[in-house]
């Protein structure tokens, strides 16, 4: 009785870490089946948890994209080469459009694969990958708005009709402008 109390004990302490991490994650059975999911995943993915539930894929009924954006297709998404090929798939980035305004959203994914078989104390028809995914649209948008920023400044830079040199703290040239060649 103690024992079974313990195991409670340490469940509801685990269920309390994942409902209070900021990375959504999602649990799926031996077919990718979603059999749990927290509350993160749910805000992430614009989608209650009983839509969530019982789907198949990281992100139920929405077509995902390659960094490149070109369609990633289901069987080479990491949740599905983790089931396929027992092996963690870490730091993907996914596309996605979620939500009623269907705006674009990038994930950065980790599946791990769960141990298989007796030796390992679980039933093969349980959970067998934990995908962990976290919102990095901001990020991106950043990266890109600083990318366009120096794009920007470099063509005026470059397109001055006199000559701009750069140098170091040691007075080494580092940079000069088409016009000083």
């Amino acid at each position: 009785q103690q024992a079974q109390l313990a195991l409670r004990e340490s469940e509801l302490r685990l269920r309390a870490v994942i409902e209070t991490m900021g990375e959504g994650v999602i649990v799926q059975d031996d077919v990718g089946v979603i059999i749990d999911c927290n509350a993160a995943a749910c805000a992430i993915l614009c989608l209650a948890r009983e839509q969530i539930i019982q789907q198949v894929g990281l992100v139920p009924h929405t077509e995902c994209l390659k960094e490149d954006g070109t369609v990633f297709p289901r069987e080479e998404q990491p949740d599905r080469l983790a089931l396929r090929q027992h092996r963690p798939e870490r730091d993907v980035i996914i596309g996605v459009q979620l939500g009623t305004d269907r705006q674009a959203r990038w994930l950065l994914v980790n599946s791990m694969p769960l141990p298989v078989g007796a030796g390992a104390g679980l039933n093969p028809h349980k959970a067998r990958v934990v995908t962990t995914f976290a919102d990095i649209t901001q990020q991106r948008e950043f990266q890109e708005s600083l990318r366009h920023t120096r794009d920007k400044y470099q063509n005026l830079i470059e397109s001055l009709p006199f000559m701009l040199v750069h140098r170091d703290v040691d007075f080494n040239i580092t940079y000069v402008n088409p016009a000083a060649m």
